[in-house]
This record gives C-alpha cells, structure tokens and sequence, in this order.
C-alpha cells in the first residue's frame, strides 16, 4: 500500500493506516462495493500493455513465488465462484487477514519531514502491537 499526507496530518494518518492491520472493519456492505471496485480495475487492466507485459513476466516466475500467481480478481473469482461453493466472502476475508496480514509476512516505510529515530519511535508505536498469533513466517523463495 501506499499513501501520501502532508505533514500536519501524518501521525493521524500513520494511526488510522495501523488501525487496518489492527482491527480491519471488514464489514458486508463495503465488501460488496470493493468486489465491484476490483472487478472494474480488472477490466480497466485487461487492454493495458503495460498490465498486459507484467502478466507475462509473472508468468515465468517460480510456481512457488507468489509472483507467479494471478494478481487482481473479478466478480467471479472473488464472489460468484465464492458464493458457488456456499461460501462467505468476509469470512473468507477474515480468513486471509489473519493469514497474511501479520508482522512476520510485512514490513512496513514510512518517510516524513522527521528525524530517523522519531519516525522509528512512530513506526513502533503505531505497528508493534499488531498481533501475529496464528501467522507463520514468509516463506523463503528461491530460483527465477
């Protein structure tokens, strides 16, 4: 993710950005709209060279590398094949928060008009108490 605040509202920005790691809403009627939202990028992307180039490059990256995995999703890979199965889109959102949005597999920058050691004291007061129960250690990937 990234983000860009001005100076007088950077710690306040750095909190409620925390806040998404810490205790994420993950509430049923946003889902839905961010579903549509990813389904209407996806086929934004769909003619784009650039978009297009990168696939390609993913392609041949190792299986194992989450590099080589489909990047984006619609309608049908991030609801209706969901819904197919009986499924339920937050708690497979839950699901994946709990898997993958822990310490162990993220690292986080952040720059600002601040001295080093005060953007470190922001950093962990704001990041340190995301919990990291139940989340193992990124994998290690090697080869192309």
């Amino acid at each position: 993710y990234y983000n860009g605040v001005n100076e007088e509202g950077f710690e306040g920005a750095l909190d409620q950005f925390a806040q998404f790691f810490k205790s994420p809403l993950l509430d049923e009627k946003f889902a839905d709209k961010e579903v549509n939202a990813v389904d209407s990028e996806h086929k934004k992307n769909i003619p784009n060279h650039y978009w297009a180039t990168w696939r390609l490059v993913s392609s041949l990256a190792n299986p194992e590398n989450p590099m080589s995995k489909f990047g984006t999703g619609d309608i049908n890979t991030l609801k209706k094949d969901l819904e197919a199965r009986n499924g339920s889109l937050i708690g497979e959102l839950r699901q994946f928060h709990a898997k993958y949005y822990c310490p162990s597999r993220m690292h986080v920058s952040i720059i600002g008009n601040y001295t080093s050691d005060h953007l470190m004291q922001l950093a962990k007061h704001h990041f340190a108490d995301i919990s990291n129960e139940g989340c193992s250690v990124r994998p290690a990937y090697t080869g192309p």
